[in-house]
């Protein structure tokens, strides 16, 4: 039965990872929108730019990227599974949510400020490295950066081998996204000095 509970956390997670992506931090006047697709995305990594450099803002590695707490942003779900579906159930989802939490910071203080680490060695980081370059590149895709599942559901996936991806990122290369662009403009403290119009 647990085998089963695993692959339900799966599916719960990778629903909770896409929604919180895709509305809460790409969503204009949402929660974490601010820090997410203004500041993360449209200041310190813009298009072009997904590798943090010597040089660079360190402000940028003290950005929330909101995965962090997913225990506290799935707790109403994992309380209700455990008052009406299965106490094991509950605890094998807490556990997922802690893993995926810990995992998906570490991925991504790998993919933007390349350590070098064990993890940044693994034979998956690739796949993740590259499919969470194309949410930078394309950001209306790849919302479900560590488990991919809801992207395929909801028609947002854009394959990391079918997409054109700088070699290198560029050190200069200004924001060229015109969705974060727009948003920039709206933006009340104007964060995203670097878009080009």
């Amino acid at each position: 039965m647990i085998l089963v509970w695993v692959v339900c956390s799966y599916v719960a997670l990778s629903f909770f990872e896409y929604a919180t992506h895709r509305w809460f931090m790409h969503t204009p006047r949402r929660l974490m929108f601010r820090e997410h697709a203004i500041l993360h995305h449209g200041h310190y990594f813009p298009r072009g730019r997904f590798v943090w450099r010597a040089g660079d803002d360190l402000a940028a590695q003290f950005i929330s990227i909101g995965t962090g707490p997913v225990p506290l942003w799935t707790a109403p779900f994992t309380l209700l599974v455990f008052f009406y579906v299965s106490k094991q159930f509950a605890m094998v989802f807490l556990a997922a949510s802690v893993f995926h939490g810990i995992l998906w910071r570490l991925l991504h203080d790998e993919m933007h400020f390349a350590r070098r680490g064990w993890l940044g060695r693994s034979p998956f980081f690739r796949f993740w490295y590259d499919y969470h370059r194309v949410h930078h590149d394309e950001p209306r895709f790849n919302y479900d950066s560590l488990l991919p599942m809801f992207d395929h559901i909801f028609g947002t996936y854009r394959s990391p081998w079918h997409t054109r991806l700088p070699a290198e990122p560029s050190v200069d290369e200004p924001c060229h996204n015109d969705e974060l662009l727009m948003e920039c403009r709206q933006a009340q403290d104007g964060v995203c000095k670097n878009a080009v119009t």
